[in-house]
């Protein structure tokens, strides 16, 4: 039977190949005590089976939401979660997360809706983290009291009012390559009137799953795509000094490590993307040299543009470095399901009973 009324809380997940666990993500949402809950997951046209694991869990929870789509990377699913989650907060969890047991109960979201009365816009949330198995290194991840430009507050740790997402327009950038959560924790942080930290609202936590896209990224694209973001922020927002110097610095650091790795490689990877990157950083030499050699220095500039120019002349090439060797992929922990469970419950509910001995 379907649920009667609307949800109070939103839960996106974008997954793309998580069979292997993707259900301990959502089962850890649908068995909180708080039961006003839905789970938007956006199968990013997944090769394995995550979407008849999603399809199956859909018949013992109704609450769970699934949307089929075709390849348009992490950042634009979470878009599409946004605009179609019915809750008043929005809450995002990685496919290889998961929230602690009993998290989010009475009083979680009785803090939500006096939040909320009082027009809060973001929360900003403590996380735990754990290794992938959920035995060892739980540790919980100091709060921010002081968030910065960019706030180092791990966006799943934090709850977002939904209104205020769409009413200033608020959304990840669209790159299939790299989501950019740094940029999304930016815009937010600048379009906000009122954010909140609240150290006793623990219940994120992060895994360190070795097939994750933290390991398993390419530096071209990862800088490229950073490179790309930061220079449009920087373009969009120039009156503040502070905000615009710190905008131009990562812009140029990005776009320095993007040659750099072209002259480890000796490859690049889409000469498109370096034709377009060329012009960027000619432009932006051009254009801010003032400003360059206030935030870097002559030593730094120099520095970079060697490697501009070594990156040019290695860009004519069609393959790898010769000996350049793939590091060897190692395979996930072989731990059953249901043991894997009971580990997190187990896990969890440690983490919360004995939190004062847990996060010493």
């Amino acid at each position: 039977m379907e649920p009667t009324s609307r949800p109070y809380v939103s839960v996106i997940i974008p997954a793309y190949n998580a069979q292997a666990f993707i259900s301990f993500a959502i089962e850890s949402v649908m068995i909180q005590p708080f039961k006003e809950i839905e789970v938007l997951v956006l199968d990013d046209q997944s090769s394995d089976d995550t979407l008849s694991v999603c399809r199956t869990l859909k018949k013992t929870y109704p609450r769970l939401r699934i949307f089929e789509l075709r390849k348009c990377g992490a950042g634009a699913a979470r878009n599409i979660g946004i605009r179609n989650a019915e809750g008043v907060w929005v809450m995002f969890i990685d496919s290889d997360d998961l929230y602690l047991k009993d998290a989010i109960n009475e009083s979680f979201s009785n803090k939500l809706r006096e939040f909320e009365k009082n027009g809060v816009d973001v929360i900003y949330t403590p996380t735990a983290f754990s290794d992938y198995a959920i035995v060892e290194q739980l540790k919980k991840i100091p709060l921010e009291t002081d968030p910065g430009i960019i706030p180092s507050t791990h966006f799943g740790g934090c709850i977002y009012r939904r209104e205020f997402l769409i009413n200033k327009h608020l959304a990840f950038y669209e790159y299939q390559k790299q989501d950019i959560e740094t940029a999304f924790r930016f815009l937010v942080k600048l379009s906000a009137d009122k954010i909140v930290a609240d150290d006793s609202m623990l219940f994120y936590l992060r895994r360190d799953n070795p097939k994750s896209n933290t390991h398993t990224w390419d530096i071209q694209d990862v800088s490229e795509v950073k490179s790309l973001v930061y220079y449009d922020l920087y373009k969009k927002n120039t009156n503040d000094e502070k905000i615009r110097d710190l905008l131009y610095k990562v812009c140029l650091q990005q776009m320095n490590y993007y040659f750099r790795n072209c002259n480890c490689t000796r490859f690049v990877k889409d000469r498109a993307a370096f034709s377009k990157m060329r012009s960027i950083y000619m432009i932006s030499l051009m254009k801010n040299g003032f400003l360059t050699r206030r935030i870097f220095g002559y030593r730094w500039i120099l520095g970079s543009l060697r490697d501009y120019v070594q990156a040019v002349l290695f860009s004519r090439n069609s393959s790898p470095k010769t000996g350049t060797t793939k590091v060897e992929e190692k395979p996930l922990p072989e731990i059953n399901s249901t043991c894997l469970f009971r580990r997190y419950m187990l896990a969890s509910s440690f983490l919360l009973e004995r939190s004062s001995e847990t996060f010493k």
